[in-house]
């Protein structure tokens, strides 16, 4: 783009953008800590956790066709993180106190 300098770009544009990964100047880690706030989970309340409903709604978002799906849209810069309620928990409670601490 001869119109801008720079640009801060999110993976999932990358496919509607036209824009090759490889050519970014800096990609950030995706499998450090600093990545852990954008994490995307699918969540439910305690008392839904065990709904078979939402645990189908899982298997469909890691099938093969899904990852397939979004590997395409991402060009290949996608990332799949399984982490367990629990670690999300914790992740969720590392990053409110570092809020709260820079408060």
């Amino acid at each position: 783009m001869k119109s801008i300098d720079g640009a801060v770009i999110n993976n999932t544009y990358l496919a509607q953008s036209n824009i090759d990964p490889k050519s970014a100047l800096y990609a950030d880690d995706p499998t450090s800590p600093g990545a852990e706030p954008y994490i995307n989970v699918i969540v439910a309340r305690a008392e839904e956790k065990d709904n078979p409903t939402y645990q189908k709604l899982v298997d469909v978002f890691h099938s093969p066709a899904v990852t397939e799906a979004y590997a395409k849209e991402s060009k290949g810069t996608q990332l799949s993180v399984t982490k367990n309620g629990q670690d999300c928990a914790a992740i969720l409670s590392r990053i409110e106190q570092q809020i709260r601490n820079e408060k």
